[in-house]
């Protein structure tokens, strides 16, 4: 196989990493923020304090600093923490997808592009590399959201991600686990595949008529 498969036209595989490389478990950290205080405050506190009112947004564009994020998250729920501490709960929490990290080798063997694009922040990508490692090196590019300024499902994101695949929208497939990101790749002519935990990847990446070249028919028969 050259740099394509002929008959798909695809020639780059745009990944998400929250849910489809790793899969991440919040409340994780929402249950060490409980215990933290003495369970003065309620699992619902803690969310909306982390996801709430903005912060987290500004967070993952990059507007704020880790620092500034764990302080006022802190501030918002009244209670006292070191930041490291915090740190740890806020980012131990992603499993390895192992199904999806075993399959990246091979489309590279393949000679497909691979890029990752990810809303992501500071914390959680020190995460990632500490925790992934070699893992994460058969992707050409990697496109963060708080290293760009730009989140998805904003049209500028995937502006720039088809600048990193190197081709146009149509030969690029887009596995995310969002249905509104899934929506906004596919009106730019994105080929999209909305990824669920345990799918198979290979069968529906053939579905879509995309074969390894491990399955491609004999040419005998």
């Amino acid at each position: 196989m050259t740099d394509q498969d002929p008959r798909s036209g695809v020639k780059c595989f745009l990944f998400d990493f929250g849910n489809v490389v790793g899969f991440f478990d919040r409340t994780i950290t929402f249950k060490r923020v409980v215990e933290f205080s003495d369970g003065s405050i309620d699992q619902a506190l803690v969310e909306a304090a982390i996801h709430g009112d903005g912060l987290f947004v500004a967070y993952e564009k990059g507007e704020i600093s880790s620092e500034q994020y764990i302080g006022t998250t802190l501030q918002q729920l009244g209670i006292q923490l070191p930041f490291e501490v915090m740190k740890e709960a806020w980012s131990d929490i992603i499993t390895p997808n192992m199904d999806i990290i075993q399959f990246l080798p091979r489309l590279k063997k393949a000679s497909y592009r691979l890029v990752l694009g990810s809303n992501n922040n500071p914390m959680h990508l020190e995460q990632i590399q500490k925790q992934f490692g070699d893992w994460m090196k058969p992707f050409d590019r990697m496109i963060f959201s708080h290293e760009v300024g730009v989140l998805k499902p904003e049209r500028e994101f995937f502006t720039l991600c088809i600048a990193a695949c190197g081709c146009r929208p149509e030969s690029i497939v887009f596995i995310d686990d969002l249905e509104e990101n899934i929506h906004s790749a596919a009106t730019m002519g994105f080929r999209t595949l909305q990824y669920q935990r345990d799918m198979k990847i290979e069968e529906e990446l053939a579905r879509m008529g995309i074969l390894l070249e491990t399955s491609l028919p004999s040419q005998d028969n």
